[in-house]
């Protein structure tokens, strides 16, 4: 590895920012964003007060994955003419070498001479994992991996879910909840519209078009009737696909929640429910009886590995309190995002989680607070479940 130079920071971080734009619309592939710089000529650059190379082409991975952010980047300054020849290209994750549906983006950065190729996270696909980096190097490419924390914090934020689906085979989970100061999101009688205010609502939005897919329970959309869309102004073809999870098939099919693409669980096939489904352009999944629960819940390792196999690599969860608790008592969410409104509701509401295990305080996991900030009247908190992401980043910047 090679010593890391003025402005590396700077320019991995833009291009993880650029690649954080792309997140929810690039499964199954990450959304990795690309900076292409001139080299600096006589030590400093007279562009920049900073003294930084100047940056000539930027990239992120397009919609469904494709093009790589490494193409479209060298795609623009082909374009624009420059002469890369020297230049340096900042990655926020290790290029891919395998051929795939397209060619390798390491033999596109050979090709087109660059002197440099600074990478802010290895690739844990054992179809890449370090491979990138060799290719590179046996071709007389300088390869720096960042070893700033701080960068390989920031990467393996955006990257998360695509690192969870590659080393656990699951998407990234994240619960959704909106509660009262005393943590109720219903009233005794099950009233829920509207806890929070209209800026919650709207980051709402944001959060299902910053997602692969966006998974209920039968009781929500029975007492609520979601959409699960994105009605933020012109991001209506950003919204997440629908996972319903119905496993006594309570839901009728002419449900406006099912639309084509989504995808419905349940226990048990039946022809003439599936031939409908189909119709709709619904897959229809029917749990194996061997992985089926004695207790009234679908088995949800099954439904997550099942949803990684199929490409996803986030899913928002905006059940109610029993899809919450089962996925909280399984170990399976990474994040914990709490829409918090400036009311009590009382003892009598309904809690987010129901029916934990009363363990000793010492034995309680406890979340990383990530994220708070205020929208309007309420407050957004973002927790993370720390030991997940360990376990699906893990240190796959060391070579």
């Amino acid at each position: 590895m090679t010593r890391t130079r003025p402005g590396d920071r700077h320019f991995l971080q833009l291009a993880i920012d650029l690649g954080a734009r792309q997140l929810g619309r690039t499964w199954p592939n990450p959304a990795v964003g690309c900076v292409i710089v001139q080299p600096l000529m006589g030590g400093q650059s007279h562009d920049d007060p900073r003294g930084l190379p100047k940056p000539i082409a930027f990239g992120a991975t397009g919609g469904g994955g494709r093009p790589h952010a490494e193409t479209l980047a060298l795609a623009q300054a082909a374009a624009a003419g420059y002469d890369l020849h020297g230049a340096t290209v900042f990655v926020s994750l290790e290029p891919c070498c395998h051929q795939g549906k397209t060619p390798p983006c390491t033999d596109a950065l050979i090709k087109a001479g660059v002197g440099r190729v600074v990478i802010a996270t290895l690739d844990p696909d054992p179809r890449v994992s370090g491979g990138g980096v060799a290719a590179l190097q046996q071709a007389g490419v300088e390869v720096e991996v960042s070893s700033d924390p701080e960068v390989q914090a920031a990467a393996g934020e955006v990257l998360a879910g695509y690192m969870m689906r590659q080393t656990q085979g699951r998407p990234l989970v994240t619960v959704k909840l909106a509660v009262s100061l005393d943590s109720r999101i219903a009233t005794a009688d099950s009233q829920s519209k509207w806890i929070t205010g209209p800026e919650s609502r709207a980051e709402t939005h944001r959060l299902r078009a910053c997602h692969d897919a966006i998974m209920v329970g039968t009781a929500t959309v029975l007492a609520d009737s979601p959409r699960l869309d994105c009605r933020l102004p012109g991001m209506a073809g950003e919204s997440p696909i629908k996972v319903i999870l119905d496993r006594r098939r309570v839901m009728s099919f002419h449900d406006p929640i099912f639309t084509a693409g989504s995808l419905l669980y349940t226990d048990g096939f039946i022809r003439q429910d599936a031939d409908e489904f189909s119709s709709l352009g619904v897959d229809y999944i029917a749990m194996p009886q061997s992985s089926t629960h004695h207790d009234l819940d679908l088995d949800l390792d099954f439904i997550l590995q099942d949803l990684g196999q199929r490409g996803f690599t986030s899913l928002l969860v905006e059940g109610g309190a029993r899809l919450a608790t089962s996925l909280l008592k399984k170990g399976l969410i990474d994040r914990l995002v709490f829409f918090r409104a400036p009311m009590i509701i009382g003892a009598m509401g309904k809690t987010g989680f129901d029916g934990l295990e009363n363990l000793p305080l010492a034995d309680i996991a406890r979340w990383q607070l990530v994220e708070h900030k205020r929208l309007g009247d309420d407050v957004m908190e973002v927790y993370k479940n720390s030991r997940a992401f360990l376990q699906a980043i893990g240190s796959n910047h060391e070579l």
